[in-house]
């Protein structure tokens, strides 16, 4: 695991340990559903299922191994700086993948809506292209070089950073897939009580 921190921005990364077995298992599921549903994307050359109902397309293992455990690991590790407030409950509010191929990009863009996103790097046969951008507001890092790239994320990690950190792709050599989602915070204390309870909410 590492923690990216732009303060009070922050990108976490974690390997999900069991990546292999789930690649095996949904690359192939997803190929079959690209055919049949994929799009050509909003912000990106690549195509994409973004915007439908896809919540079907993951089971319950895929939901806690790939989208909560990492999830409860980044509150668990994040600096006290980030802890504005703990996360009482929260939700997925979609989930999505893309695929690119080769010249691909992604133009840079942020999520709305939610408060956290995460991005999967399901298959991936080069460094990975994602560059993270702070905001306009964060006026201290304008006098810095104010990209942060994620080359040395590999293949099976999940990064989670929040909604509305501007991120885009460089151009892609190689075809590279992930699943993307959104998390919505419905409301938060200051405390440190959260627990798994269903497929797709923490609650207290």
């Amino acid at each position: 695991m590492t923690i990216l921190s732009l303060t009070p921005e922050y990108i976490f990364h974690t390997k999900i340990p069991n990546h292999q077995e789930i690649k095996d298992k949904y690359l192939p599921l997803l190929e079959k559903d690209h055919a049949l549903r994929a799009r050509q994307g909003y912000t990106s050359s690549g195509t994409t299922v973004f915007g439908q109902n896809n919540f079907h397309l993951f089971d319950e293992s895929f939901v806690q191994d790939v989208v909560w455990k990492p999830f409860r690991k980044m509150l668990d590790e994040l600096p006290p700086i980030h802890h504005h407030s703990i996360i009482k409950s929260i939700k997925i509010s979609d989930i999505w993948y893309n695929k690119y191929l080769k010249d691909h990009i992604c133009k840079p863009h942020i999520h709305t809506g939610c408060s956290y996103s995460a991005i999967y790097l399901l298959h991936l046969q080069e460094p990975n292209p994602t560059v993270f951008i702070p905001n306009l507001q964060n006026y201290s890092y304008m006098m810095y070089e104010n990209n942060i790239e994620t080359k040395h994320v590999t293949e099976g990690e999940v990064m989670i950073f929040p909604s509305n950190m501007l991120h885009y792709c460089l151009p892609i050599t190689k075809e590279r897939w992930v699943v993307v989602w959104n998390y919505s915070r419905p409301n938060a204390v200051l405390n440190h009580a959260y627990k798994n309870s269903n497929k797709y909410k923490v609650t207290e």
